[in-house]
């Protein structure tokens, strides 16, 4: 669970047409970032929801993991690998600097909805 809640239940935020690889939500990619890392920018970006965040330790490294997503926006792509891209493409335009200088960086969080979509 991740800050009280089973990981992955969340609200719908996305609701995306298509048949039966149709998804509920937005995919998630989650982020291991420096502790020190400012997330002002992203925790105020309308075009970010993040999911959740924590404190953590990685081999004796203090670390934040973010877990976000894209918010609904009008005109939102369809495809799941193009929202996935554009995901990315944001929060390492933001986040680039907090990059941790080794380990895990960003990984999408697939579940198997998510996996038959893409």
């Amino acid at each position: 669970t991740i800050l009280g809640r089973p990981f992955g239940a969340s609200r719908q935020i996305m609701g995306i047409s298509g048949g039966q690889n149709a998804l509920e939500h937005a995919p998630l990619v989650a982020m291991m970032l420096r502790q020190d890392c400012d997330l002002e920018g992203v925790l105020n970006c309308g075009h970010i929801r993040v999911c959740a965040r924590a404190a953590l330790d990685f081999h004796g490294s203090p670390r934040r993991l973010l877990v976000a997503r894209l918010t609904e926006q009008p005109g939102a792509r369809e495809d799941v690998a193009a929202q996935l891209g554009e995901l990315a493409e944001v929060l390492d335009g933001m986040l680039h600097t907090s990059r941790p200088d080794r380990g895990p960086w960003m990984w999408p969080l697939h579940n198997s909805q998510t996996s038959v979509a893409l």
